[in-house]
């Protein structure tokens, strides 16, 4: 995670949790919990620890919603997803502790120049990665949006995707409460219909959140924009969303690509994709989709002719070294 620390004091700056894990500074501040950088104590490991808010500490419910969050983050080993290294309560107020992921979020990147349409198929397509690993795992995240999406680099791979924050995640997992049937979750701007009608909700809830986003990358704006919350949840359970191609200034999208992003925003859960691979599927067999694995493939080639060519260097210097002390 990342983020700015705080302007004002907060009293948990340099108090230690649990033993284990000294607050550094706050990273961000969320609706029902603040994120802090923190670090182990006595190893200095840096990461980044999400304690509920204590006026929330009291309501069973949220203190249910977190452990949730807890609960599902720790099922979740993937690369594309944030992982979860300790839970626990400090003054019962519960906490989350997880990997600190060094990067900057989605958020940063809409509009930019350095957003290509085939940049933007790339990420999406580990979003799905991500998305379906937790959905094999029986989770719905319900809140995809940039804010929750980090942009990191992998030493030899590139721009690796993480997806953050599983506040509202809803588990298939009958021994666990669901959320108050009240509360409608999710983000206004990336809410499936399904979320705006406020019925069950199920996988292809996520897959519409994810087709939003692509939009979103590629055309440059929102499929849908409104000044009232109100207005934005009507336009997602009732407009068609405006193509693509013909919304997008000074970007080429190809009739392909428009067709998936569409499809991926079927008002009907049955007329969009049944599940992630089906998603990634679609994308790999787009001209964007194409441009951007075959940019990837060539970067994990020369890597592999670097350690090749470092190899032989090494093998070639030692071969000299030994010629010179016969």
């Amino acid at each position: 995670m990342a983020g700015a620390p705080s302007s004002g004091r907060d009293p948990l700056i340099d108090s230690t949790v649990d033993g284990r894990w000294r607050i550094l500074h706050q990273l961000g501040v969320g609706a029902f919990g603040t994120v802090y950088l923190a670090e182990r104590v006595g190893l200095g490991r840096q990461v980044a620890l999400k304690l509920l808010h204590e006026e929330y500490s009291a309501n069973n419910e949220y203190v249910r919603r977190f452990a949730r969050e807890a609960r599902a983050l720790s099922r979740l080993q993937h690369v594309n997803c944030v992982s979860v290294l300790d839970v626990g309560s400090h003054k019962d107020r519960p906490y989350i502790v997880m990997e600190l992921v060094a990067g900057a979020p989605l958020t940063e990147e809409l509009g930019t120049p350095a957003m290509t349409t085939a940049r933007a198929v790339a990420l999406i397509r580990q979003v799905l990665l991500g998305v379906g690993h937790a959905h094999g795992h029986g989770i719905i995240h319900r809140d995809l949006k940039p804010d929750n999406i980090m942009i990191t680099e992998l030493a030899g791979v590139g721009e690796v995707v993480k997806i953050l924050d599983f506040g509202f995640a809803h588990i298939n997992d009958a021994r666990l409460s669901q959320s108050n049937a009240n509360v409608v979750p999710g983000t206004p701007s990336y809410m499936s219909p399904e979320q705006v009608h406020g019925i069950k909700t199920d996988p292809r809830t996520d897959l519409y959140s994810t087709g939003v986003l692509l939009y979103e990358l590629c055309v440059g704006v929102r499929p849908f924009a409104a000044a009232e919350a109100f207005e934005l949840l009507r336009m997602h359970r009732d407009d068609p969303p405006p193509p693509p191609r013909t919304a997008a200034i000074g970007r080429q999208i190809s009739e392909p690509l428009e067709r998936v992003i569409l499809q991926a925003l079927a008002k009907n859960p049955d007329e969009r994709y049944p599940d992630a691979a089906a998603f990634i599927a679609a994308l790999d067999a787009t001209p964007e989709g194409r441009e951007g694995r075959g940019g990837a493939a060539r970067r994990k080639k020369l890597v592999r002719y670097g350690v090749v060519a470092a190899i032989i260097v090494l093998a070639s210097a030692a071969i000299a070294v030994a010629t010179h002390l016969r």
